[in-house]
């Protein structure tokens, strides 16, 4: 049988190595103070402006006018600039440094360490994870920007609209204030669906949320979860956003301080979660599709246990045939074996608890 090598991107075993040297990071640094995920726009009317670029090229070469969704026929250049979008937006916006390497105030704060990790979402495209360790006067900071409200005052007798209608409100004195209303009504806003987060009878992302006027972000009772600042219900279902980053990003954004609870191990598995993986049924069937009918049936099964499944969209498939890491951090994690030469683990008989069998040390164990 043929195993393929633990360090192959995408693997299970890829993942957990990912997911110790995050631990790793935690164990030297602390927890994240920031969670983040930056989501690609190829969809909306207001779509990143490299997308539309990249489709008025396609319809000048190639494409008649009426192709609907031209850019789910370009998964390589879709990921190569979401590649360099999320890049350029960390270096320039989140992660800045001086030529010495020293972090520089950015619209976070100043950020010591980050891990960023890409991800395909149901519909194809990326997006990104961030976990941002922050100084510890910036993350003061950001506990008071970051927020869940609509920055816009509703119109009068325009109050029966849904809070997510942009029309809804009065205009905003300058652009800025406006392009932000505009990101928040029309990316912000979660939509609770019976085929996903609503599949147990109610939403697994704890929406609509309560109402919480403090401007500041403050822990729920429990201490699991962090309440953002809500000043009414019409900001139920609007996910947390620092509004600098909402507005320069142009796509959906979530920001959620870390917590030094369980939740937390919890977040950093979420971080590096492997993608899918399955057995590959190869019956009859599977084998005439491929045009393998001389197969014996004994083949198939060997076949079928040799080979492991993935689902791959085409978007994973870009970032590996054009280089790009799917985990990146600033810190290099090098893994060195302490065992001394020579050392050889035991089983130990008679044990009478999985825990009194993972708690003894190699020590302690007979040659």
């Amino acid at each position: 049988k043929c195993k393929v090598p633990g360090d192959f991107a995408g693997l299970p075993t890829w993942y957990r190595s990912a997911l110790k040297d995050l631990q790793c990071m935690v164990e030297s640094y602390g927890m994240p103070d920031l969670f983040s995920t930056l989501t690609a726009d190829e969809v909306s009317p207001t779509r990143f402006y490299e997308v539309s670029n990249m489709e008025s090229f396609f319809l000048k070469q190639w494409f008649d006018p009426d192709t609907p969704h031209l850019y789910t026929y370009a998964p390589v250049e879709n990921a190569r600039l979401f590649h360099q979008r999320c890049s350029t937006f960390l270096k320039d916006y989140i992660c800045c440094k001086d030529a010495e390497g020293n972090p520089l105030p950015g619209l976070l704060g100043r950020v010591n360490h980050y891990v960023r990790r890409y991800e395909c979402q149901n519909r194809g495209s990326l997006h990104a994870h961030i976990m941002l360790w922050l100084e510890p006067e910036s993350r003061v900071v950001v506990e008071s920007e970051i927020t869940a409200s609509i920055p816009g005052i509703v119109k009068p007798g325009c109050e029966h609209l849904p809070p997510h209608d942009y029309t809804r409100y009065e205009k905003p004195g300058n652009a800025a204030e406006d392009d932000l209303l505009y990101t928040v009504c029309r990316k912000q806003f979660h939509t609770c669906r019976p085929t996903a987060c609503c599949e147990s009878g109610s939403c697994n992302q704890g929406f609509p949320m309560s109402v919480h006027p403090a401007r500041r972000a403050t822990q729920s009772g429990t201490h699991l979860r962090w309440a953002y600042h809500r000043p009414n219900e019409d900001c139920a279902n609007v996910v947390p956003y620092h509004p600098a980053v909402a507005a320069l990003w142009g796509g959906h954004t979530n920001c959620q301080l870390v917590c030094n609870t369980s939740l937390s191990y919890y977040l950093l598995k979420y971080t590096m979660k492997a993608e899918r993986t399955g057995a590959l049924s190869w019956d009859e069937a599977c084998a005439l599709n491929l045009g393998l009918t001389e197969m014996s049936a004994p083949q198939r099964k060997l076949m079928s246990g040799m080979i492991l499944t993935k689902p791959v969209s085409p978007c994973d498939a870009a970032l590996a045939m054009l280089g790009i890491s799917v985990v990146e951090t600033s810190t290099k994690v090098t893994f060195i074996n302490s065992s001394r030469p020579g050392t050889k683990m035991a089983r130990r008989a008679n044990i009478s608890s999985t825990f009194e069998k993972y708690g003894t040390r190699p020590a302690s164990l007979k040659p």
